[in-house]
């Protein structure tokens, strides 16, 4: 009687392991099918488009919710992809060594499957800038205005901003793309912003804006 009741509690325990083994197989099963559904997405879309002139073999960045998501380089086509990417909205910065960074490729909203071709994109070389000077001065008598800030960005929204500040003697210069109109605003504590539209200059041409006056806010 005694060996029979040993043999019924060590069949019992075997049967007991038994299960606890295959209830851990079949977690660890499905936190493993859990993790590649998180990494592997089910729906994807691309960006594919074209940066010219050939052979610069420009760095593409896709920013998504305004923050750097992935990137890539053209071929010496200037042909570039972008693929897998999830569902969502996505800006494209595009940057090469002695051109000015392109943006033209914002707010892009890609639906399950999409695949975004862009138009081709033309980066204006540095070399080909044009030059914006002026004299930033206080309006209420006439002196130089140190560390202004000068910004300029072209209208149509396809660069980047670009920036620079007043000496001690008030001058600035800055390059800017040739060929397209700009918003040139200067900003200086405790004064008004100044604001003004530049038209499209040549490449190398030189624009004196002259003296850009500007007032202090009235507290």
């Amino acid at each position: 009687m005694m060996r029979f009741q040993c043999l019924f509690w060590l069949s019992l325990c075997v049967i007991g392991l038994t299960s606890l083994g295959c209830s851990d197989s079949s977690v660890m099963d499905k936190t493993e099918n859990d993790s590649q559904e998180t990494t592997i997405p089910r729906d994807s879309v691309s960006i594919m488009g074209r940066i010219l002139p050939a052979g610069i073999m420009p760095l593409i960045i896709v920013q998504r919710n305004g923050i750097d998501f992935k990137n890539t380089v053209a071929d010496e086509e200037g042909n570039f992809t972008v693929p897998n990417l999830p569902v969502g909205e996505y800006s494209v910065r595009v940057i090469a060594s002695g051109f000015f960074t392109d943006i033209s490729m914002n707010h892009l909203e890609l639906k399950v499957g999409e695949t975004y071709v862009a138009e081709p994109v033309t980066l204006i070389a540095r070399s080909e800038a044009a030059t914006l000077l002026g004299l930033v001065v206080d309006k209420a008598d006439n002196t130089p205005i140190s560390d202004a800030v000068v910004h300029v960005e072209c209208s149509t929204g396809v660069c980047a901003l670009l920036s620079a500040a007043s000496d001690q003697n008030g001058k600035f210069t800055i390059k800017i793309w040739s060929g397209l109109s700009s918003i040139f605003n200067v900003q200086k504590l405790g004064y008004q912003m100044s604001s003004f539209q530049v038209e499209a200059l040549k490449p190398n041409e030189k624009h004196d804006l002259g003296k850009i006056i500007m007032e202090r806010i009235k507290l």
